[in-house]
């Protein structure tokens, strides 16, 4: 009898952990919306701008520069809108991005707000994205980095990015730095993405 129990435990073990994979479809919510790859583009723009502000991005180039090593072996999007929201102050703040192909949603991520000098707003954005992570049971994730420097006319900026990339979605955290006048000296910012490519 213990000789089956102590055969039995390992495998109910491995069942659960199983059983714990991917049992939703993965789905990014951005501000009140709930979206998952597929959707079509009419279908989201509307949901989308009922109460955000969206701008069409040209030639569809939605991130494609600092996404995932997997993403950017890919094409860009055919259309990729900017989603924007007017925060209380009244400035404009990008909450994310939605990109479409053959018109359906096949790129979405959700901008974290991330004050620069505040290591409990990082720490808040980071698991706030890990628990969707989570929620829509990814598990199997891979970590991978990015450190992206270049000079521009007067000065020169910096990108550093780790990507927790679970396959069809993952978390990106950036770190923006530059000494160029009138640029931002420093910013930070949490993604989640999703993408069906």
């Amino acid at each position: 009898m213990k000789a089956c129990i102590a055969v039995l435990l390992p495998l109910l073990a491995l069942g659960c952990a199983l059983g714990r994979a991917q049992t939703v479809a993965p789905s990014i919510t951005i501000g009140t919306h709930t979206l998952t790859l597929g959707m079509s583009e009419t279908s989201v723009l509307e949901q989308l701008g009922s109460d955000l502000i969206l701008k069409i991005l040209p030639g569809g180039s939605a991130r494609v520069a600092y996404a995932t090593p997997e993403w950017r072996k890919l094409n860009s999007p055919e259309s990729s809108w900017i989603l924007e929201k007017k925060s209380t102050s009244g400035s404009v703040e990008i909450v994310g991005t939605v990109g479409f192909d053959a018109h359906r949603l096949v790129l979405a991520e959700r901008h974290f707000e991330v004050e620069a000098a505040s290591a409990r707003s990082l720490f808040y954005a980071i698991d706030l994205a890990s628990k969707s992570l989570e929620h829509d049971g990814f598990s199997g994730c891979q970590i991978s980095t990015l450190d992206d420097n270049f000079t521009v006319e007067g000065g020169s900026s910096s990108k550093k990015v780790v990507f927790i990339d679970c396959g069809m979605k993952g978390i990106s955290v950036e770190l923006d730095t530059s000494d160029v006048p009138g640029w931002t000296p420093t910013s930070m910012g949490v993604i989640e993405w999703l993408h069906g490519k």
